[in-house]
């Protein structure tokens, strides 16, 4: 019996990977001047770790110049704001899930940035857990949902769009699900073998009631 499901945030839950990549773009060029391919932010929005990407795209390891990076994407968050949106269905979905199961989150952002978008889209009476981790691993806190629900590991479900997500399912001993529909490096995330691939966040219905019947 399902009594779990925890979902990421971004490429799951919204669709923010544009937005993510023109804010990321902007921040880039008003630090450096440097021109980045939207390209480039596309594949790595959702993959990577923020403050990586600062590294990576900047070249540099100077704190003082990440923490001036972070503060401008923060500052240029209103601008692309509105580019935000929840994918088709998912409030209706996580309705249906809620009266089948807890539900949680697990995201790649600071705790108070997380519970800023939950609260943006309204959907916080939808969720019971929202953790915001910045680790180099969900499990740990997929951990904490399974010990607050006093859940088993195989009576939970990780729902992510990356290998990121796949992985820390596995590292957590928790069947993982992955939304095809938010990934940007689907053949990188499929290496990891998910248990199970979903093609629309209202899969994610079907495959609790076919779980539940089989037990």
């Amino acid at each position: 019996m399902i009594k779990v499901v925890i979902f990421d945030f971004d490429g799951v839950i919204s669709d923010s990977k544009r937005a993510y990549a023109l804010q990321m773009q902007e921040t880039i060029k008003k630090i450096s001047g440097k021109d980045i391919s939207i390209s480039e932010f596309d594949k790595r929005g959702g993959n990577t770790d923020q403050i990586d990407d600062f590294k990576h795209l900047l070249q540099t390891e100077d704190r003082s110049v990440l923490d001036k990076a972070s503060k401008i994407y923060q500052e240029l968050t209103v601008k692309y704001k509105n580019m935000r949106k929840l994918y088709p269905g998912v409030k209706e979905t996580l309705k249906k899930v809620r009266e089948m199961c807890k539900i949680a989150i697990v995201s790649r952002k600071e705790q108070n940035r997380l519970i800023e978008w939950i609260n943006f889209y309204s959907i916080g009476e939808l969720i019971d857990k929202a953790i915001g981790t910045l680790d180099h691993s969900k499990a740990p806190a997929i951990k904490r949902v399974l010990e607050e629900f006093n859940c088993q590991p195989e009576e939970a479900l990780m729902v992510g769009d990356t290998a990121f997500d796949i992985v820390s399912a596995k590292e957590a001993k928790v069947r993982s699900v992955l939304a095809k529909y938010g990934t940007t490096m689907y053949e990188e995330a499929v290496e990891q073998k998910p248990d199970f691939i979903i093609d629309s966040i209202s899969e994610i219905i079907t495959l609790i009631n076919q779980l539940n019947n089989e037990e």
